[in-house]
């Protein structure tokens, strides 16, 4: 199941285990261990902008991975990095 907007809670993770799925992807940016929950699966999010697709995956997988490095160190890496940019979560 993929979370609609990427939104989800423990409560909506139990219903979704409830009704039977084996896994979700929430919008969480990281890459995935043996340590994320299979209803809390992280994504890279990597659309389409340039004509050099790879690289520009590439560079939003680096992102995933840093993002999962710090969030097991207790670093939120990607709050940090939308206060920088001026985003608000």
């Amino acid at each position: 199941l993929s979370y609609p907007t990427g939104a989800c809670n423990k409560q909506v993770e139990k219903q979704v285990a409830a009704a039977g799925y084996i896994a979700a992807v929430c919008g969480v940016v990281g890459v995935n261990t043996d340590k994320v929950p299979m209803q809390e699966l992280r994504r890279v999010n990597a659309f389409y902008k340039e004509k050099d697709s790879l690289t520009y995956f590439k560079r939003h997988l680096l992102k995933a991975q840093l993002a999962s490095w710090s969030l097991s160190h207790g670093i939120d890496f990607m709050g940090i990095w939308d206060k920088i940019r001026g985003n608000v979560r």
